[in-house]
């Protein structure tokens, strides 16, 4: 063989043993793999073994599940602004197991307080999607400000399922049996957007938040509220069967929302169907067969107009409040 064909073989041989087998795509996303991610480190300067650290800007996408079920372990660490972290419809899958059925029973997570996917709280502008996280050991999205998740099924995660600051968005977030964190709801972020969204058997409130917009989005069998909010509108949104109150917006707006079959399960809920304190607006919405009153309105500066409640524990509407007119409470 001619001198410079065994030069370039033995580069070739080289690099193929150097490099992690997580590649750069043709559309120059880097994949990330089960594989890399325990044996060699998917990125340059990620050690073997989980997390996965990204610390640089880009898109990066998973082409395997992740499979961190041994021991609670943090699966992908992003240090970085302006990530785009595509699952690939693929899942990250915990060792969390959770016990207990809210709305009636605590929802008690063996968790461990580590995080599935975790973005340094000082990052902004990075992006979840498109895939699941079953079981994390801890809240299973946590992102800075300005960030996005989109297109999530989250299961059992002991602590939130999804939680960014600042600017954040959430669309198309599904979360089943997540405890939520100390300070309530399964899906939280700060001066926000949440837009259909869905929370089922949460072991705190289903969505909360402060300075937040909530559309579109469904809140069931949580321990807590459905949607517990401060200075929110809350908007073409339905709350069933949760153990505090359907909808709860101190101060704010809930406007064309349904609350149904909702009930003080916890100690000193109000079980009402949709509840606004302090200040704000209820309007066109339904309340219907709850424990509680139908609407709950904190005092006088509460307006309430062209709204429908039936077959309430605690009748159609209690509180001191300013009524628009259009309002049936049979």
């Amino acid at each position: 063989m001619p001198r410079s064909s065994r030069f370039r073989g033995g580069v070739l041989i080289a690099l193929t043993l150097t490099f992690p087998s997580s590649v750069a795509a043709g559309d120059g996303v880097v994949e990330i793999n089960q594989v890399c991610a325990v044996q060699t480190g998917c990125l340059s300067g990620d050690a073997a073994g989980f997390p996965v650290t990204i610390d640089r800007p880009g898109s990066y996408r998973l082409t395997s599940d992740l499979l961190a079920d041994a021991a609670p372990v943090e699966v992908i660490d992003i240090q970085s602004d302006f990530v785009t972290l595509d699952l690939g419809g693929f899942q990250i899958v915990g060792d969390n197991v959770c016990l207990g059925f809210p709305p009636s029973q605590d929802l008690l997570c063996t968790g461990a307080s580590v995080h599935a996917v975790r973005a340094t709280t000082s990052t902004v502008g990075n992006e979840v999607r498109n895939g699941s996280i079953v079981r994390a050991p801890g809240s299973a999205v946590l992102l800075g400000g300005a960030s996005i998740v989109r297109a999530m099924r989250i299961s059992e995660a002991a602590g939130f399922a999804t939680l960014a600051l600042t600017g954040s968005r959430f669309h198309d977030v599904q979360a089943h049996r997540s405890t939520g964190g100390n300070f309530g709801g399964t899906h939280r972020c700060e001066s926000c957007l949440i837009t259909e969204a869905t929370s089922f058997e949460s072991g705190s409130d289903g969505i909360g938040g402060f300075r937040i917009l909530v559309l579109d989005s469904r809140a069931q069998s949580s321990r807590h509220a459905g949607i517990d909010v401060n200075h929110a509108l809350v908007a073409r949104s339905v709350a069933a069967n949760n153990g505090s109150a359907g909808v709860s917006v101190f101060p704010g707006i809930a406007e064309r929302s349904v609350g149904l079959s909702n009930r003080a399960f916890v100690q000193a809920a109000s079980g009402a169907g949709i509840q606004v304190i302090n200040w704000g607006l209820i309007l066109e919405c339904t309340a219907r067969a709850n424990s509680g009153a139908g609407f709950l309105a904190g005092v006088s500066s509460v307006s309430v107009g062209f709204n429908t409640a039936t077959s309430n524990g605690g009748g159609g509407i209690v509180g001191a409040f300013r009524n628009l007119g259009g309002n049936w409470f049979p």
